[in-house]
Parts: C-alpha cells; structure tokens; sequence
C-alpha cells in the first residue's frame, strides 16, 4: 500500500467517527427533515404484516451476520493455521464500543420508542461490524461478502426505521462509525513493513 493511500484512509476514517460524534451532540435534540418524513409515513404500525417482516429481517439479519463472521474466522483459522490472519478480530470490541455513544449522547428515539439513547442503533452498529471485520480478515470471498454484506445493512436498517426503533440519523451513525474504524484498522494492519537491506 503506498503511503498516501494509508494517509487517505486515516483521514478519511478519523474524519468519518469526528462526524458521527459531531452529529450526534449537535442533532441530540433536533429531529431532521428526512426523520420526521420517513417516521411519518414509512412507519409499520404494531400487528400489521409490515411490521411482523420487519421484525424478523431485524432480527435473523443481524443474526445471519454474526454467525457469518464466526464461520469466515474458523475457515480462516483452519486454512492459514496462524492468529496472523485473525487480527482483525481485535477490531470488534472497538467497532461496538461506539455503543457507548448511546449513554452519553442520550439521544431521544422516535415517539413511538419511549426510551432515549438511540444513537448510534445498536442493530446496524453490529450488522456493520461483522461485515466490515469479515472483510478485514481477507478472504476469497470479499466480492460476494461485501455485496451480501451490503443487502444486510440496509435490510436491517429498513426495518429498525420502520419499526420507528430509531431515527434514519440513527443507522446513518453506526455504519460511519463502524466505517470509519474499519478504515484506520485496516491502514493500521497494512501498514508496509520496513525493507532489510541485505550486504
């Protein structure tokens, strides 16, 4: 990797968690436009068929993507033999310690979710996760892991918006955060090794 492609992606990241964390203190009492549009009319009321889908793509999605990612680390482990390969792994605790966010910001949820700290959506903030540290471990499989990866994040994100368990801002959070330190990790376990100058 050539450093200035290691400098973007530190910037990039850096600036994608500043953002999350700016957004959430500055918008904590402020209900954007497009929040107030798509609780208004993409809610799925209680009961209803909508709601009973949304439900359990929320659920079995965010399922689907941890055991995915446990599957790819063991394959990973068996292939290669080596820890080497399961570094990323390290990654998680700091993607989901984003979480912690949700305390401090206390952010106020839609009104039909009575309780505060929404943000960032706990759901799309672990989807996002086991996606990004699937990819990190490095796989054969990174095409078809990032397009089915993909699908997961905004199924699950649909559904946590059509529940009106969070905010559009809400999911928007988690995959920046989680975005943005997949990028620093992996500029950070890429980084190129220094050249042994053999005499």
């Amino acid at each position: 990797m050539e450093p200035w492609s290691r400098s973007r992606l530190i910037l990039v990241g850096a600036g994608s968690l500043v953002a999350v964390v700016a957004a959430g203190y500055l918008l904590r009492t402020t209900i954007p436009p497009a929040d107030h549009w798509l609780v208004t009319h993409a809610y799925a009321a209680p009961g209803s068929t909508p709601a009973a889908v949304a439900t359990t793509v929320s659920g079995i999605g965010t399922l689907i993507a941890v055991v995915a990612l446990l599957v790819v680390a063991a394959l990973t482990w068996r292939r290669r033999g080596t820890r080497e390969g399961l570094l990323p792994l390290a990654v998680v605790p700091v993607c989901l310690s984003l979480l912690a966010l949700q305390g401090l910001l206390n952010r106020e949820g839609p009104p039909q979710q009575p309780e505060a700290g929404t943000y960032p959506s706990g759901h799309v903030t672990v989807v996002t996760t086991a996606v990004a540290v699937t990819l990190l471990i490095g796989t054969t499989w990174r095409r078809r892991i990032a397009a089915l990866g993909s699908t997961a994040i905004l199924l699950v994100s649909a559904s946590r918006i059509a529940l009106a368990e969070h905010w559009l801002l809400d999911v928007a959070g988690g995959i920046a955060g989680v975005a943005g330190v997949a990028l620093l990790s992996y500029a950070v376990l890429h980084r190129p090794r220094p050249q042994t100058v053999r005499r």
